[in-house]
């Protein structure tokens, strides 16, 4: 057994080795990149979803977070990923490890993809322009699911091509595809404006070829993937209906445990979780009409954050695409041009499905969901700077694609703060010299998140009377302060001032007071 497992890691070296030996440049701009993601994932600080995420569910681990969904904010696969890590002891690698991992992951697979297609050069120049783009970097290290969405996408649709075009027939290339689309709706439901439009892609190019046995087959793997969805969400639907029915007084089942509820009435337990998620404020719908009359300056200003310079052109380019991936689906159809075919059906799939589908379900979107945009709309570019038929063209389009991203990589701008609030209460407890607390009063949950992450403390929430540390958001102070609901607790009015005045004041700045219980 291990002479096998050895002479096969020797193999797997070789491959490596004559791999990056054929492609020096991307290994060189892998590298680079690697440590890239590797500064930001450290050097910026957690802001309040990432700490929310990591509070609530990571810290917890894999387990806790596969059962639990208060609010779509869980990202459930990225929770119960990352809750693996925290074996590691470090809360930035526990909280930003898989991301990090697919950050360098999607490019290796975005190159091997792009390949199928061009040179390497523009393939090279593909990985670079997708790497440019603002919210593709923005989100990249995030603790998150949105970089793990995009890396799902990519590994489905890299094996949809080999299971269209390349005619793989083997069981794992089918597998891989349906797990994929698993692992992406389990990660975000949003994901279904990817998951939908790429099995549509699939589905009328094997329809168009008539290859009526791999689009069954085909079919079949998505049907899989939806049914493994839906058993993930149901172990959340069960564990949150079972908590809601044992402490809902009319529910019939007041006080019965858990696993009772579970054993004796799932389905009533599914039902009442089903319920629970499709309630949530924050998957509701819109007016369709205002859906479709904003639709232009929505997508507008979704563009806009990929390219703030170009999301005007970028526009422009879809429109003119549509036309022309008609035209090339109706080449690739009557000469058998399947890779034109795969890519036009590929694109028009996308540019149409996905109107569609917000259409359809009359929603806005949050526009961070739509990250895994970046794919496609770099392999878009990549086809049009491919039309450009010059002497050294390709080193040309390269040289610019690669500074072009130079330039954005390295900006202030691309680089800012994630956190502000949660960075300045970092630096008060730490410039305060507090390692421990045994109660403190929370006035807001941006403190419990933080004293979580950085020093791993969890201390017993306790009002303001009882409390040994208190630290109040200054916006507290003015008579005029209306509370929000979230994430600040307290109001004017819910301070005790008169106490809170015999406290001692162990820390100031523009924003808190720190006290401590004399």
């Amino acid at each position: 057994m291990v002479n096998k497992i050895s002479k096969s890691l020797g193999i797997w070296r070789k491959k490596a080795k004559a791999w990056i030996g054929e492609n020096k440049g991307f290994s060189c701009l892998l590298l680079i990149m690697s440590v890239y993601y590797g500064w930001r994932m450290f050097a910026l600080d957690p802001w309040y979803d990432e700490l929310y995420t990591y509070y609530s569910f990571i810290s917890r681990g894999p387990v806790y977070a596969a059962i639990h969904w208060p609010v779509p904010n869980n990202h459930v696969f990225y929770s119960v990923l990352s809750g693996f890590l925290m074996i590691f002891g470090n809360p930035y690698i526990a909280l930003r490890g898989i991301s990090w991992l697919f950050c360098v992951g999607n490019l290796i697979m975005l190159y091997t993809f792009a390949k199928r297609f061009f040179s390497r050069s523009l393939s090279l120049s593909c990985v670079a322009i997708y790497s440019s783009f603002y919210l593709v970097n923005y989100l990249s290290i995030q603790g998150r699911g949105y970089t793990l969405s995009t890396g799902l996408y990519l590994l489905a649709l890299v094996m949809l091509y080999e299971i269209c075009v390349d005619k793989k027939a083997q069981f794992r290339y089918y597998a891989i595809f349906s797990l994929s689309l698993t692992g992406g709706l389990y990660a975000i439901p949003s994901n279904v404006y990817w998951v939908l439009p790429l099995c549509l892609a699939g589905g009328l190019y094997l329809l168009f070829s008539r290859e009526i046995k791999t689009l069954l087959k085909l079919i079949t793997a998505s049907m899989v993937a939806a049914f493994n969805t839906f058993c993930l969400y149901s172990l959340i639907w069960l564990a949150i209906g079972s908590n809601l029915l044992s402490k809902t007084p009319d529910s019939g089942y007041f006080g019965i445990h858990q696993i009772k509820i579970i054993l004796t009435v799932p389905l009533a337990a599914l039902k009442r979780g089903m319920d629970y998620m499709l309630a949530s404020p924050y998957v509701q719908s819109i007016d369709r009409e205002k859906v479709i009359r904003d639709f232009f300056s929505w997508t507008k200003g979704l563009l806009e954050l990929f390219s703030s310079t170009f999301g005007g052109v970028l526009l422009i380019i879809l429109i003119v695409t549509v036309p022309l991936c008609i035209w090339g689906m109706i080449i690739g159809i009557k000469a058998g041009e399947r890779k034109r075919l795969f890519l036009s059906t590929y694109l028009i799939s996308l540019l149409w499905g996905l109107p569609l589908i917000l259409i359809l379900q009359a929603v806005q979107p949050y526009y961070r969901v739509f990250t895994f945009l970046g794919v496609p709309l770099a392999v878009l570019l990549t086809v049009y700077l491919s039309q450009i038929k010059q002497k050294g063209w390709e080193m040309g389009i390269l040289t610019v694609c690669l500074l072009w991203a130079a330039f954005w990589l390295s900006s202030p701008y691309y680089n800012g703060a994630y956190a502000d609030r949660e960075s300045k209460i970092k630096e008060i407890w730490k410039e305060a010299g507090i390692s421990e607390a045994e109660s403190i009063c929370f006035m807001d949950d941006y403190q419990r998140y933080v004293l979580k992450f950085y020093w791993n403390l969890q201390p017993s929430e306790a009002s303001l009377e009882e409390a040994q540390y208190i630290l109040l958001p200054k916006e507290v102070i003015s008579e005029d302060y209306e509370v929000n609901e979230w994430p600040v607790l307290y109001n004017h009015e819910g301070v005790n001032w008169e106490y809170l005045s015999a406290c001692q004041v162990i820390k100031e700045t523009g924003e808190y007071i720190l006290y401590r219980k004399r």
